[in-house]
C-alpha cells in the first residue's frame, strides 16, 4: 500500500521533529498518523506515524489488547520524508501482509481509513474532519475502495499530447451545461522538466 502526503506548516519556517527510536514519542513532533481498518465493521485498527525527520511509530490497536501486545506490532514498512520551508512530505510503503492480507485485496474490498496530521502549537487536523481533536475518535473515518491498478497509457502525460490537443491516451468528457473547454497538456506549473495536465 503506497501513501504520498503533503503538509503545509507555519510560512517561512521548517517543521521540527526529531530523530527517535521506533515507538518513540513522534507526536511530540511534526507528524503524520494514518489508521487502517481492513473491515469496514471492524474493531481492529492499524496505525502507522512518521514525523518529518522520519522516525516511526506503528501500533494495533483492538478490544481486550494490553498495552504491550498495541506497541508489539512493528511490521516492516518503508518511509521517505522530505522537509522545506514551509511544509514537509511523506510517502509510505507498507507491505499488504503487514495487515495479513495475503497479496492486493481484490477490486471492491472496502478498508477504513483516517489521517491526522500534528503539527506542535497547533490543533491536530484530521481527514476526513473530525469533530473533536482526538485521532482515536473511531465514529469519524473514511471508506478505501481497491479499483483496479492504474494501467493506463502516458499516466504521467510525458508522452505529449495528439493531434486534438489531448494527452495520448487521454479523453475528455464534459456535460455540455459546463460551457466549452478545452484540455491541454503543459508545462507551466509541472515540476521542472516535467508536464501535467490542465483543464
Amino acid at each position: 500500500l503506497y501513501l504520498g502526503l503533503a503538509m503545509t506548516s507555519a510560512p517561512g519556517r521548517v517543521p521540527q521533529a526529531q530523530s527517535r527510536e521506533r515507538d518513540g514519542k513522534t507526536f511530540m513532533d511534526a507528524s503524520v498518523e494514518v489508521f487502517l481498518s481492513t473491515e469496514p465493521e471492524g474493531e481492529l485498527w492499524y496505525r502507522v506515524c512518521v514525523n518529518a525527520a522520519g522516525a516511526i511509530a506503528d501500533s494495533i490497536s483492538a478490544p481486550k489488547l494490553t498495552a504491550e501486545q498495541r506497541r508489539a506490532w512493528d511490521p516492516e514498512w518503508a518511509q521517505a520524508v522530505e522537509a522545506r520551508e514551509g511544509g514537509w512530505t511523506a510517502e509510505l510503503s507498507i507491505p499488504y501482509a503487514a495487515f495479513e492480507v495475503e497479496g492486493r485485496p481484490a477490486r471492491g474490498q472496502v478498508w477504513r481509513v483516517k489521517i491526522g496530521r500534528i503539527a506542535p502549537s497547533f490543533p491536530n487536523s484530521m481527514w476526513p474532519h473530525n469533530p473533536t481533536n482526538s485521532f482515536h475518535n473511531q465514529a469519524v473515518h473514511a471508506y478505501l475502495i481497491f479499483g483496479d491498478p492504474n494501467l493506463l497509457a502516458n499516466r504521467d502525460f510525458e508522452g505529449g499530447a495528439d493531434d486534438a490537443g489531448q494527452p495520448a491516451g487521454w479523453s475528455c468528457h464534459y456535460k455540455p451545461t459546463h460551457g466549452d473547454g478545452k484540455i491541454e497538456v503543459s508545462r507551466e506549473g509541472a515540476p521542472q522538466g516535467g508536464k501535467c495536465i490542465r483543464y
